[in-house]
């Protein structure tokens, strides 16, 4: 295991938040929106939040979307693999349309952890 998922781990668990160590990951309230959810950001409650599977794109693995899936419980919506939209514009300056730029590494709790992909890495859509 990396530093980055160790570090991770540590501040997804704590509960005073003491422990800050960058790492890509989400919790579950990413797992609350379904495929058929195009948006950049949604709500929840009174919340914003950005929706990674649509301004990054993501593929989760079989072993870790079955875990994330157990783990958040009867709220679970998200699709395993989802490209980021097209034709809805531009997120920000660094979006790119029918791209996948997250792939999971591991879940622990209600958390994903993952590696984003950069250059040659990114998965294309057709």
């Amino acid at each position: 295991m990396n530093i980055r998922a160790i570090g991770g781990c540590k501040s997804a668990l704590s509960t005073q938040g003491l422990f800050e160590y960058p790492s890509d990951r989400d919790g579950q309230d990413q797992a609350t929106f379904s495929a058929d959810n195009t948006k950049f950001s949604d709500k929840i409650g009174k919340r914003s939040i950005e929706l990674h599977k649509n301004t990054m794109g993501w593929s989760i693995s079989n072993d870790d979307f079955s875990k994330w899936k157990a783990n958040v419980g009867k709220a679970f919506k998200a699709p395993q693999t989802s490209f980021t939209p097209t034709g809805k514009g531009k997120f920000n300056k660094y979006f790119q349309p029918n791209t996948i730029h997250l792939k999971s590494t591991a879940v622990y709790g209600g958390t994903i952890f993952w590696k984003e992909l950069k250059g040659e890495s990114i998965i294309k859509g057709k």
